[in-house]
């Protein structure tokens, strides 16, 4: 009996052992992926064994143009993080991170400062992040987050119409070794409310405030109450195409300054193409072809 071939992402399972299933999807969908020279275009193409996959390096981001800083001063910064791009991650990461990018642009300003991480957007997000620019301000804001004193909202379109225009959501979430979050007894608290904006055909937009900070935390408490966001293709559905962005923007910041005390309102607004696919949009049927009718033809005399 002949070998079956291997797929794609069978290929990639191979190379890559401890990458997530959608990281490897993600590395196909922006076109990184090369089998025999030419781009891979599906993660299900056939790739012989005898045939090379060789990885694109991913494209490297800069602060100019998407991930703009909102503020700055001599204790905080507040960045618009964009879709695909890192918050932070390990020493060990050669991809480019947020908090990277901006000790980089920091360190040109004043030699020898220092940006120091307070909390995390997933990669596939996009939004209003807040960083420290010494320890003393690190100290106050992480005690706001601790303490859940801070405002955070968002905006995330989701598959489906929850049962409930508004609610408030309550888990307990387990994060296994590999990464993954699950709704688990024993797990940490997990509290968030929202609110339904609009729907449209197949998806809804919510606004989603945050009581706790947890990991992946609206993506599964969402996918738990049968509403996944859009794009997740983690803790989603299946996507029938490759490439869509996750849909959940951070566009509310609030917090108290760690050094003047004053309390400070941040809104950043998701981007144009913040929407769901347009194959599952409703479109309008065609016009029908509209055609002269032909007159009978004048007998031959």
């Amino acid at each position: 009996m002949a070998e079956s071939i291997p797929t794609v992402l069978a290929r990639l399972q191979q190379l890559f052992p401890q990458a997530h299933t959608s990281t490897l999807r993600r590395m196909v969908s922006d076109r990184r992926v090369e089998l025999a020279g030419r781009i891979v275009r599906s993660v299900g193409a056939p790739a012989p064994p005898a045939q090379s996959v060789h990885i694109r390096p991913a494209s490297s981001p800069s602060l100019h143009g998407a991930n703009q800083v909102v503020y700055c001063d001599a204790d905080i910064i507040i960045c618009a993080k964009p879709v695909g791009l890192l918050t932070s991650t390990d020493p060990s990461e050669t991809r480019p991170t947020l908090l990277a990018l901006l000790q980089a642009q920091m360190d040109r300003q004043a030699p020898g400062s220092k940006v120091h991480l307070v909390h995390r957007l997933d990669r596939d997000a996009s939004g209003l992040l807040i960083f420290a620019r010494n320890v003393r301000s690190l100290a106050h804001l992480k005690s706001q987050f601790r303490l859940h004193t801070t405002t955070r909202r968002y905006h995330v379109w989701v598959h489906g119409k929850p049962t409930a225009p508004t609610s408030e959501l309550r888990h307990q979430l387990y994060e296994d070794p590999l990464g993954g979050v699950r709704i688990a007894p024993g797990g940490k608290s997990a509290i968030l409310h929202y609110r339904t904006i609009r729907s449209v055909d197949k998806h809804s937009l919510l606004e989603v405030t945050l009581f706790t900070g947890r990991k992946h935390q609206i993506r599964v408490q969402l996918a738990a109450v049968g509403c996944p966001v859009v794009g997740d293709h983690l803790y989603g559905p299946t996507p029938i195409g490759m490439g869509e962005r996750l849909l959940l923007h951070a566009t509310d910041l609030a917090f108290i300054h760690p050094r003047t005390g004053k309390p400070m309102e941040f809104r950043h607004l998701p981007p144009h193409n913040f929407k769901p696919p347009a194959a599952n949009r409703r479109t309008p049927p065609p016009l029908p072809i509209m055609r002269k009718k032909r007159g009978k033809r004048r007998a031959r005399r």
